[in-house]
């Protein structure tokens, strides 16, 4: 995920997590549009502002690539009506029982399809840095 899709009103909820909220945003993704009514806390700076949601958006990121390894990728898409649909566009881990199964037959050329389909997942999801 990108920092520039993370809200700023989000960022200054992590940074104030106490905060009574005496301030506005326009456009939760333009910091230029924030206003700041509490004179009994110090409004974070835009740096600040920008580096949490950076810390965030890593975040967001991070549980994104397990869950894509794990279930595969999907995307709304707009069906034949017009109407938003989850489309899975990629493939996940292929399921343990198929590398048990090969153990069991004892068939290293299925194991190692399994290995294989395994990492060609953790290529395509790599873990962020």
């Amino acid at each position: 995920m990108n920092k520039a899709d993370v809200h700023i009103s989000d960022a200054i909820r992590r940074l104030i997590p106490n905060d009574t909220y005496d301030w506005g945003i326009v456009d939760d993704l333009d910091i230029s549009t924030l206003t700041w009514d509490n004179e009994e806390v110090t409004r974070p700076t835009d740096s600040e502002i920008d580096a949490m949601r950076q810390t965030i958006a890593d975040e967001i990121t991070a549980e994104e690539y397990k869950d894509w390894r794990v279930n595969g990728k999907y995307e709304i898409q707009q069906d034949e009506n017009g109407e938003n649909v989850k489309v899975k566009v990629s493939e996940g881990y292929p399921p343990v029982e198929d590398y048990l199964d090969a153990i069991v037959k004892g068939d290293e050329a299925q194991k190692q399809a399994y290995i294989d389909a395994c990492l060609a997942v953790k290529t395509m999801y790599p873990k962020p840095e």
